[in-house]
């Protein structure tokens, strides 16, 4: 069960963990949050799993957390205006989203991934079969290399790990019409540098 712990005491906290310091204590206070996350994330994928699959990625999150001497803890910046639980949860959803998206990248699901991408960006009516659809979102994830931090990471949050604008917003703490106004960038870049392949 997650603590409450003050500002200081929470960077305190983070300090000793990114050195690999009382990690039994990161597990404790996060450990819940973690398998909530990942339930959560399942369920909004429409993914069929049972209470096995919920405590095997419990643990493959602090897995991730853990590994190359807690290198993803060091990512972490107060600065970039991320909370540390939000950090947490994003890891969290990465960390389901690559298991959904390796056991089939458009099957598993119950639904196509790539149709909110596609309505956004005018490309649904290349997708009427599943290996164009396998090409077209290798494509996408290529470009999303391209596109700038934030827009990149909105992206990725909104469309291929399923949270919604508002969720994205209270991950980022910022203003649900900034989010929405950064989701329209990206979309807008990614629509430009595809209509720039065709050519």
């Amino acid at each position: 069960m997650r603590k409450n712990l003050t500002k200081e005491e929470e960077q305190k906290r983070i300090r000793e963990w990114t050195q690999g310091k009382n990690l039994e204590e990161l597990f404790q206070n996060y450990g819940g949050l973690v398998e909530h996350t990942v339930r959560k994330t399942l369920s909004l994928c429409h993914a069929v799993f049972r209470r096995q699959d919920v405590e095997d990625l419990t643990q493959d999150v602090f897995v991730r957390i853990f590994e190359q001497e807690c290198s993803l803890l060091k990512q972490y910046n107060e600065e970039k205006g991320l909370h540390f639980t939000g950090w947490i949860k994003l890891i969290t959803t990465q960390t389901v989203m690559m298991y959904l998206r390796k056991k089939d990248r458009l099957g598993r699901l119950g639904k196509n991934p790539l149709e909110p991408i596609e309505r956004e960006i005018g490309q649904e009516n290349n997708l009427d079969r599943k290996t164009e659809a396998k090409m077209r979102l290798m494509q996408i994830e290529q470009r999303l290399g391209e596109l700038p931090v934030l827009e990149r990471l909105v992206f990725k949050l909104h469309f291929f790990d399923g949270l919604s604008l508002q969720e994205v917003a209270d991950s980022l703490r910022r203003d649900v019409n900034y989010i929405y106004q950064i989701k329209h960038r990206a979309v807008t870049l990614l629509k430009n540098m595809l209509k720039k392949e065709k050519k």
